[in-house]
């Protein structure tokens, strides 16, 4: 699963759903969703997400002066610039435009953001 996310990138289509993973993978959806439920304990909008997340932060770190923050969301498989800003507060407790001024001023650390819970 995380394989085919990193190697494949499938969460940058903003429109990749639970059965594109199910096809991408060969696998019924019973068994994918009791997989991220049960053994990743996330469900696939926050698995999805986490990775358009990531993705998004690298983007912010090393072209957030290339591309506007909206762009960024549609690179990072966001279908919309709300979306975009509200799973990123959920994952980084900071807004985009927040974390790039505070990475641009050297305040936070070059390193992965983590579920803030």
């Amino acid at each position: 699963l995380n394989d085919l996310m990193e190697n494949e990138k499938p969460y940058l289509d903003k429109h990749y759903c639970l059965n594109n993973l199910c096809d991408d993978l060969d696998v019924n959806r019973r068994k994918i969703t009791y997989i991220l439920n049960k053994v990743l304990d996330t469900n696939f909008y926050w698995f999805i997400n986490d990775y358009r997340t990531q993705q998004a932060i690298k983007y912010l770190q090393n072209k957030g002066d290339t591309y506007s923050i909206e762009a960024i969301a549609g690179l990072s498989g966001f279908k919309s610039r709300s979306c975009f800003y509200s799973w990123f507060r959920l994952f980084t407790g900071i807004t985009p435009k927040d974390y790039l001024i505070k990475q641009q001023t050297a305040e936070l650390p070059v390193e992965s953001a983590e579920k803030n819970l």
